[in-house]
């Protein structure tokens, strides 16, 4: 029994003891509380699952909430709906916007949740925030209207003010409730009216109250944003509803979403590897299948194979290919059955997944005035792809002319017509007889005649595999089948093989093929049966796929000419039948996960979308390891089996959830009840959480397989980079199991296949939080004008095909741009299309030289392209260089001495002095490339603040803070104590230098500063006080000096009250000799008493009270503290004789100690370790002092 049997009986079970407890504590259960208790427990775990994920969609859908420094414009209307924004309220909103105007996408949050106080103290953010908001189209001529996509129409609730939630913030309605709402919005609307009207009364709905009662009392005012990407997920929770109504049965849904594993089943021997009689059709004639995809297609083509089949496929080793290989032979083997065109389709989570699909079925068009016409070409016009996009996206047919869009215009509409069948005929049919001499008359006849070729290259096939079996291992070794027997029967001569091979190299175009590999040493002198794999994969498999895409183009003619009435329809029939006929031209169709749902949808009577389940024949997830589980899932409903590829080791999924949402989700809907469940580790450890997890992860646990210990095939064979780059994912991310085949020689040999310039840059924040390095930019830029012609000649490309820059950073991605931009004219018009971006952006991409900038600089908290400890952004970013990969940054932020993935990085880069290109480059240029400033100017607070937080949290060996005065409001403002705690806990020692007399009024200290010295001692802080010091400096390690008026640890921290500060920063190598000389002066300051340090965890001072003694308590301070002790009193009178004893000597004795007392005790630890003077002035015995100082009685 699976956890999927298990998990009901015992959650519901634990649901049930809860709920008997809650009835003897409330005494009676609502009829609405047991009908939730019975459904949860009669309900199966795959739709408890469903509800969980499309929960967390919406939760996703539902979190975007502005941030308070967002722009936004305030509308005060009263309650009046709003209908038009003001041109300088739309410049506010779109400052980048250029002439004409365009239309744009608008939230108005018509309501305001105010900040809440309670006995005057704050709760929770101190700035006004909108839990509601309705989308807006905003006009070109400032009119706000409805929008005009029925899906936008929809409002949104910020999902944190829906309970439950997971942070306990204040509510305003249920989410179950809500969710109902939603589902019955009306989107057929009259007009903006009757929309607000809508609207608002979903709000009163869930609310119990309208607009205006949850606003400003005296004067309501409505605020205006740009609208974020949601509603992008609408189909999707469409589809979510629909399966969460249905009856019906889904059998790849329930594969992948079924609580166990799937039963394993022997690898593939060798035999079945390489003499599959299934492998027919190859899609590529150039080069065949390597071992491992050749493996891989034996287990999918296993007759018990699962309905998901996983596919790990680290970089550069052939995903495509055997992608491409799956699609061919499905389309062989549905032309040779006579079936119907299968319904195959492509979707990824993104648009850069989509468009490397739309490159990888890429195909030559036919050329009408070539004489000669060739198989691997289409016989139909205009055709140059094998892929229909799916998309509605305006301004995308221009890019994709096989395009399919929900409002029936794009491809289907110019192609898809029966007018044009002649004209199709004709073209067909002139190619068609041109390439086999033949005089054909219709379609009918080129079917018939293609048919039986495929039957003749079928046979050939299997003789070929039988004839190599029988050479390799002898008699006996068939597999009993008529077809085996009658080959074998043709097969009996000791020659077979020798005549099969003699046959097939008569064919001059195989054999030159065939020469061609066999040059290099991984097809020299191979096996008999993998020498006959090698020989049919380009030669009659490449032969049958053609043979098939003719056929499939013959057969779009046919049933094109038999189409009447309205061919646009979106009736069941009629639309799969246009799905079916546009199959046998464009066999794949390409889609996102967030359009998909939409394009299997019909019309069935009066209802709409209603989805097309179980139709697709072949669903392929690329990079799916990118795909969060709650986009994908639904999609499986449509779908009979599914192939997914994808690699774990590269990039994660952008997850839509926190952790704690997420399992406030699934204890929701009762899939568990503790995260002690053993069914909660499951799902987290096979994908199923969509905070955590990845359909990829999902389908290892579906697949029949298992290679190396790990859940699915695995394609090895490495063609991609060159060895030397490869190598460190191979040794750091998959830890020797790839094969690297494409050897080390670069055809651009005047820079290493890896490298590095040191760029003494330091990295910087921009507007949006993003970093950026400036020196870094320059650089890269720099070398690329300089190797532009060398580049491009050595690897007979324009610039922007040979090369990218990949940067962990939009901010850098926008500056090298726009150094590009301004080169001279020509120059930039040829660097303009150069792919420059995030690892994101080139997930699945692959050029010649990858130019690599890290951004940060050493006193950076943290690395980026490490986050969280993972490889996973530097192996894509290393994987996608062919033949260089170039590193331009700070080489100081690299430390080979570290077992992290950058730690690596630098291991990998540093092992050869070849691989330095800063000497050649950056220093012994003539005029310097990068001009680096050592020394810059800071002159505002937030930049003051900023860098002080940085310093403590980047240091690596020691913080120095000179602050004559220390107040203990300015250590909470910029919340330093957790900073310098953690620092501690690194190692880091913190030293602050403070006056001695500079914290005092009145002869007395503040109350401020004592707080301070107190709070920065007890944690670990090196506090001392000289005897008049007034600079203020910071000092990090020996990289970074801050030096100027401001005050670091007392400053107001109000922008309003704060004085103009200013302070000049020299940084690394310039600060290391002023850092070491201010150290030198400070020391030579007097001390006006060695401050006492803390030990133990609990702020103790062990043997503080022992020689050598010093008193230096000025008589002020006694008098202070006298008179502080004389306001606290005595305790009462107690009965017992030898506390009256005690107390002759120490009236205070067994009081309790207040804050204000142990105040009192620190200061006086400033100046005196005199125990005499504790008890003279406390009023407290020697044993009670010592135990509140040292810890200890004794």
């Amino acid at each position: 029994m699976g956890y999927k049997d298990t998990n009901i009986l015992d959650v519901s079970f634990q649901l049930f003891l809860g709920k008997i407890t809650l009835y003897y504590s409330r005494i009676v259960l609502s009829v609405a509380e047991c009908a939730y208790f019975c459904h949860i427990i009669c309900e199966p775990m795959d739709k408890k699952l469903l509800k969980y994920w499309k929960t967390c969609l919406l939760d996703a859908e539902w979190s975007n909430n502005p941030s308070n420094q967002e722009p936004r414009v305030t509308l005060r209307i009263g309650r009046r709906m709003p209908e038009y924004l003001l041109k300088k309220d739309r410049e506010l909103l779109f400052p980048d916007e250029t002439d004409p105007p365009k239309k744009h996408s608008v939230r108005i949050a018509p309501c305001v949740l105010l900040p809440e106080y309670e006995n005057g103290k704050l709760l929770g953010r101190p700035f006004p925030e909108y839990p509601f908001f309705i989308t807006y189209t905003l006009w070109p001529d400032g009119r706000l209207g409805m929008p005009e996509n029925p899906l936008e129409r929809v409002p949104v609730f910020v999902r944190r003010f829906l309970s439950p939630n997971a942070k306990d913030d204040r509510t305003i309605a249920s989410l179950a409730e809500v969710d109902c709402l939603l589902k019955e919005f009306p989107l057929e609307l009259a007009d903006e009216k009757a929309y607000w009207r809508a609207c608002e009364g979903l709000f009163r709905k869930a609310t119990g109250m309208a607009f205006s009662e949850m606003n400003y009392s005296e004067c309501p005012e409505i605020a205006v944003t740009k609208a974020p990407a949601t509603g992008m997920a609408q189909n999707i929770l469409r589809l979510y509803d629909k399966l969460l109504d249905s009856r019906d049965d889904f059998p790849l849904l329930e594969c992948l979403t079924r609580c166990e594993c799937e039963p394993l089943l022997p690898l593939p021997d060798r035999k079945e590897v390489y003499a599959n009689r299934k492998h027919l059709a190859q899609m590529s004639g150039d080069f065949p299948l390597s071992v491992s995809q050749r493996e891989t297609l034996a287990m999918y083509t296993h007759p018990r194979c699962s309905r998901i089949f996983a596919v790990n496929g680290p970089p550069g080793t052939g995903k495509t290919t055997f992608l491409q290989t799956v699609i061919a032979n499905r389309l062989v083997n549905s032309v040779l059955s006579g079936g119907e065109p299968e319904l195959i389709v492509a979707s990824s989570v993104n648009n850069q997944a989509i468009t490397n699909i739309l490159k990888d079925f890429k195909i030559e068009a036919a050329d009408s005035d070539d004489s000669e016409v060739r198989l691997a070409e289409r016989w139909l016009p205009e055709l140059d792809t094998l892929g229909l996009y799916l998309s509605g996206k305006e301004g995308e047919a221009d890019r994709y002319a096989m395009m399919l869009n929900t409002k029936g215009t794009g491809f289907p509409k110019t192609y898809d017509q029966p007018e044009r069948v002649d004209e199709y005929r004709t073209y067909y049919l002139e190619r068609f007889n041109r390439h086999f001499h033949a005089s054909c008359q219709d379609e009918t006849e080129c079917q018939d005649y293609l048919r039986g070729r495929m039957m003749l290259l079928k046979m050939r096939i299997h003789t070929g595999l039988e004839a190599a079996v029988q050479k390799e291992c002898g008699a006996g070794s068939g597999d009993g089948s008529f077809w085996a027997r009658m080959i074998h029967r043709f097969c009996k001569s000791s020659t077979a093989y020798e005549e099969f091979v003699a046959q097939w190299e008569e064919n001059d175009d195989f054999k030159k093929c065939y020469t061609r590999l066999t040059r290099e040493e991984e097809y020299k002198d191979l096996p008999c049966m993998d020498d006959m794999a090698v020989r049919l994969d380009i030669s009659y498999r490449y032969q049958m796929f053609w043979y098939a895409i003719h056929h499939r183009e013959a057969e779009f003619i046919r049933r094109l000419s038999c189409c009447t009435g309205n061919l646009n329809s979106e009736d069941r029939g009629v639309y799969l039948a246009r799905l079916r006929r546009l199959a046998c031209v464009l066999p794949v169709f390409i889609s996102t996960f967030h359009s998909l749902p939409r394009y299997m949808t019909c019309t069935c009577g009066d209802e709409k979308f209603v989805p097309l389940y179980n139709t697709i024949d072949l669903l392929i997830v690329d990079e799916s390891g990118q795909v969060s589980p709650e986009l994908a899932v639904p999609s499986f409903s449509l779908a009979r089996q599914a192939i997914l590829v994808g690699d774990v080791e590269q990039i994660e999924p952008i997850w839509p959830v926190s952790a704690e949402y997420s399992f406030l989700n699934l204890k929701r809907f009762g899939v568990v009840a503790s995260e002690e469940d053993p069914l909660y580790g499951f799902l987290s450890e096979h994908g199923f959480l969509s905070s955590s997890g990845s359909l990829m992860k999902m389908a290892r646990k579906s697949c029949s397989f298992q290679v190396d210990g790990e859940r699915g095939a695995f394609l090895r064979e490495h063609r991609r980079c060159l060895d030397a780059i490869i190598a460190y994912c191979n040794d750091y991310v998959y830890h020797g199991r790839l094969v690297p085949l494409k050897g080390d020689r670069p055809k651009y040999t005047a820079i290493p296949a890896k490298g590095y310039v040191h760029v003494n840059g330091f990295s910087r924040r921009g507007k949006t939080g993003s970093r950026f390095n400036e020196a870094e930019a320059t650089a890269i830029v720099a070398w690329l004008v300089r190797e532009k012609e060398g580049l491009e000649k050595a690897y007979g490309k324009p610039i922007h095909q040979v090369a990218a820059i990949v940067t962990p950073f939009k901010a850098q991605e926008r500056l090298l741009r726009n150094l590009l931009s301004s080169l001279s004219s020509q120059e930039a018009e040829l660097f303009a299309p150069m792919t420059i971006g995030t690892v994101h952006s080139l997930q699945g991409a692959q050029y010649p030289l990858v130019l690599f900038s890290p951004v940060n600089s050493p006193e950076d908290p943290s690395f980026f392209m490490e986050a969280g400890g993972k490889y996973n952004m530097l192996n894509v970013a290393v994987s996608r260089a062919q033949y260089h990969f170039l590193v331009f940054g700070n080489m100081n932020i690299f430390h080979p001495d570290r077992d992290t993935p950058s730690g690596n990085l630098a291991k990998w880069l540093f092992d050869g002095l070849q691989d330095e290109m800063s000497g050649g480059f950056v220093y012994q240029a003539e005029r310097p490339l990068c001009r680096y400033t050592e020394v810059d100017r800071l002159s505002t607070l937030e930049a003051h603040r900023e860098i002080l937080r940085r310093a403590i949290q980047t240091a690596r060996r020691r913080v120095v803070i000179v602050s004559p005065f220390l107040f203990l409001t300015a250590l909470k403002s910029d919340n330093l104590i957790p900073l310098i705690q953690e620092a501690v806990e690194r190692g880091v020692e913190v030293v602050v230098y403070t006056d001695h007399y500079l914290g005092k009024e009145h002869g007395l200290w503040r109350e401020d500063t004592l707080k301070a010295r107190r709070a920065l001692v007890e944690n670990h802080v090196s506090l001392r006080i000289l005897k008049g010091i007034h600079n203020k400096s910071l000092a990090v390690d020996d990289c970074l000096l801050v030096e100027g008026s401001f005050n670091w640890l007392s400053a107001n921290r109000d922008e309003e009250k704060a004085r103009y500060e200013c302070s000049i920063r020299v940084q690394f190598p310039a600060a290391a000799t002023y850092i070491e000389r201010l150290e030198q002066e400070l020391s030579q300051i007097e001390t006006e008493t060695v401050f006492y340090r803390p030990r133990g965890g609990e702020g103790f001072s062990p043997d503080f009270f022992r020689p050598p003694f010093h008193n230096t308590c000025p008589q002020s301070l006694l008098t202070h503290v006298h008179e502080q002790v004389g306001r606290l009193g005595v305790p009462a009178a107690s009965s017992q004789e030898s506390v009256r004893q005690l107390r002759e000597k120490a009236p205070r004795h067994g009081a309790f100690w207040t804050d204000e007392e142990m105040q009192l005790v620190w200061e006086l630890m400033n100046y005196t370790n005199v125990l005499s003077v504790f008890t003279d002035c406390l009023q407290r015995s020697e044993r009670s002092i010592r135990y509140k100082v040292e810890g200890t009685a004794s």
